[in-house]
């Protein structure tokens, strides 16, 4: 068993390993290349670069006067609105690492009810949490695109 467990592990690394490489080789160069996202989090500069993927104030907040604190303002909620959503996209994958931990005190339980009611309470938190994650970062990115912010 031990030895298919080494052989399992080795072939999914490898894979791993040869998907990335391929992602790496063949990545298309694009326009928006400086909004780019490393698993689900977007980059904290989403929305605030111009057209040479350099961070401005000059870059946000169009229409906007400087008297009123326009492209600073808009600068700052954009900003924000990128640190909550990556802090969202990390409560999910905590969320599922705690679905993995539940999961895990449930089988090896070895049948006492007490074990799998903690395995069973802890993967039903976790799935509450990451609802209430991928819900909230929805609702952020449907708020921001309404005011036009990206």
């Amino acid at each position: 068993m031990k030895q298919f467990a080494n052989k399992f592990f080795s072939l999914f690394a490898l894979m791993l390993v040869s998907a990335a490489a391929v992602t790496v080789a063949y990545a298309p160069v694009t326009q928006a290349a400086c909004n780019d996202k490393l698993l689900t989090f977007p980059a904290w500069y989403r929305g605030l670069t111009d057209g040479d993927c350099n961070v401005s104030i000059e870059a946000v907040g169009a229409g906007k006067s400087d008297e009123e604190g326009g492209k600073l303002a808009v600068f700052i909620q954009i900003l924000a609105i990128n640190i909550i959503e990556i802090m969202l996209n990390a409560a999910a994958y905590v969320c599922i690492a705690f679905i993995i931990v539940g999961g895990f005190k449930y089988i090896t339980s070895a049948g006492s009810p007490d074990g799998n009611e903690k395995g069973r309470k802890t993967i039903t938190n976790a799935l509450i949490g990451l609802v209430l994650s991928i819900v909230s970062i929805g609702i952020i990115n449907l708020i921001a695109q309404g005011n036009g912010l990206f």
